[in-house]
């Protein structure tokens, strides 16, 4: 294969975090992941291979860093599976490089899985020529609207401008009006009072097959991030035939069921439960279906977004809920891992001065407002313009839209793409950021220490042993909702003997739910016959600890 300009400069310089000022294209995504191999060579366990195909045809990349066995505790860390998000598998990416270029002690005690593009198919879209939208969606041909045709009402390019922004609509029944500061951002409605002008917003198009819906059946395909089978939210458009339909998702779904190990996946997408934690309520586990977070497991995700918000900086994080059919939400109640979620950028509050004024071109803030009563928009404006970022929104401009005769129809908006995924070279700090908590994660991963052994010699030949094992590290072997599927390996802790020797009393081997941090797994066994036994402890998730003693 010829080696890219990139790649030469990698050897040439070694591999270092790269913070480019572009998001890579698939292609590149794969010449990275080999860069890794071949950088570092010292790394014996690493393997660049493939989950499979997507529904385009396209590669999925899966790297393993790590032994890839069942007892080697792993985490997962995936991005891409909302393909309108590359800052998410950028961020993946140099997190895994700043990784490899420190070689943290734990990486040869746990092995890492690293899916940096599982919706290939709308990734690529980003670096398309063709019309820009914010595409979710893979490659399958679906009739969204049911009529027997397929991708018969798309996206229409109103204004030509090469992009797919949105269209308002001055209309007395519309849900939206303009802020009252940034005239040209909407925001909902909240007293009809207050608001002098409303607005019906859609998607930037017309109603191609006149069934009174707009671009409701396009190019989009199947989301991802809808079709797992958690809360699927069935006959939603882009959902898919049914759960897993697709190929994707059914290949991620393989391959984590046939590894035991995974104790936590970390997921880069446009969901939030890092620096918005999900707390425990009793009446959500109470119901046939489980909706929300046994008790241990909502203290753990607090614990995780305590070591998240000490090294990101989390002030300004949107609420962005899970979603249904969504991937991390399958990951806790279906998967019955710890999971965690998170955009891993978004606009920073910043602080204007407090001369800027308002204008039609560039809507700045006014001094005075409070910081915690700013949407999201006004936030990553203000971001925008301190940063020299210009190139973020279509101004609002009249066109005459065969849908709406006679009423003032506009095209504008932000542009696609730009809220979340900021120029590639301001991820640089947050890469770091997000490696450093990884890191601290690591650091706090169950582990076992066998303690407190006592042997008693009862007569000539038959002892009682008594000992402990410990979970030394500060999170569980594994979750809560984990110890009532099955697809989550227990603890076992056991006793193996000499072939003279025979256990009298005890058990020779035992399982156990999810041991919490400092919790012990008691040993207590009489046994006949000199010589040494062994204690062993651990799970898939912990990895097996075990010590010989000696019966004298």
């Amino acid at each position: 294969m010829k080696k890219s300009l990139f790649t030469i400069l990698i050897f040439i310089f070694g591999l270092n975090p790269v913070y480019t000022q572009e998001y890579r294209h698939l292609k590149q995504v794969e010449e990275r992941m080999i860069d890794f191999r071949n950088s570092y060579p010292n790394i014996k366990d690493m393997n660049i291979t493939s989950l499979g195909k997507s529904t385009g045809g396209r590669n999925i990349p899966l790297i393993t860093i790590g032994k890839d066995d069942p007892l080697t505790p792993g985490i997962l860390l995936v991005a891409g599976i909302d393909g309108a998000h590359p800052a998410g598998s950028n961020i993946l990416l140099n997190v895994i490089a700043t990784i490899l270029s420190k070689n943290p002690e734990w990486l040869s005690s746990h092995v890492l899985y690293i899916l940096p593009v599982l919706n290939p198919d709308a990734y690529q879209h980003y670096f398309n020529d063709e019309i820009k939208y914010e595409r979710y969606g893979n490659d399958r041909k679906i009739d969204a609207d049911r009529d027997g045709l397929f991708n018969e009402d798309p996206f229409d390019d109103l204004d030509g401008d090469g992009l797919i922004t949105t269209v308002r609509i001055k209309d007395p029944g519309g849900n939206m009006t303009v802020h009252d500061t940034y005239t040209n951002v909407l925001v909902p409605v909240k007293s009809r009072d207050s608001a002098e002008v409303f607005y019906r917003v859609i998607a930037e198009g017309i109603d191609n097959d006149k069934d009174g819906h707009f671009n409701e059946d396009g190019t989009d395909g199947v989301h991802l991030n809808k079709n797992f089978s958690y809360k699927y939210p069935a006959f939603s458009n882009s959902a898919g035939e049914h759960a897993m339909s697709e190929v994707e998702n059914l290949a991620l779904a393989d391959f984590l069921f046939d590894r035991y190990n995974i104790h936590t996946v970390l997921h880069f997408g446009l969901e939030n439960n890092l620096s918005h934690p999900v707390s425990f309520d009793v009446s959500k586990i109470k119901d046939r279906v489980i909706t929300g977070p046994y008790e241990k497991d909502a203290k753990v995700n607090d614990f995780a977004a305590k070591l998240y918000q000490s090294s990101v900086d989390y002030k300004g994080a949107p609420k962005m809920p899970l979603k249904d059919g969504g991937f991390s939400s399958w990951a806790y109640f279906h998967y019955g891992r710890f999971s965690f979620v998170t955009p891993g950028w978004w606009a920073p509050i910043v602080d204007m001065p407090k001369d800027t004024t308002e204008t039609e071109e560039a809507p700045k803030a006014k001094s005075g407002k409070k910081k915690g009563d700013t949407p999201y928009d006004i936030q990553y404006i203000n971001w925008a313009e301190q940063n020299g970022i210009e190139d973020y929104f279509v101004e609002w401009t009249e066109i005459d839209h065969p849908d709406f005769p006679g009423l003032t129809t506009e095209v504008g908006g932000f542009k696609p793409f730009v809220r979340y995924n900021p120029p590639a070279g301001h991820l640089k700090e947050v890469i770091e950021k997000h490696y450093e908590f990884l890191n601290e994660y690591m650091l706090h991963m169950p582990k076992f220490e066998i303690q407190g052994i006592n042997v008693e010699k009862i007569d000539k030949n038959t002892y009682r042993l008594r000992a402990q094992a410990v979970n030394t590290g500060n999170l569980p072997t594994h979750s809560e909702i984990g110890n009532k599927t099955q697809w989550v390996r227990k603890v076992r802790s056991q006793i193996l003997l000499a072939d003279d020797q025979s256990l009298l009393i005890g058990y020779p081997k035992d399982f156990h739910d999810a041991v919490q941090p400092g919790e012990a797994i008691d040993f207590n066994y009489l046994i006949s016959g000199k010589g040494k036994v062994t204690l062993e402890v651990g799970s898939p998730m912990t990895g097996l600890f075990s010590i010989e003693v000696e019966l004298k």
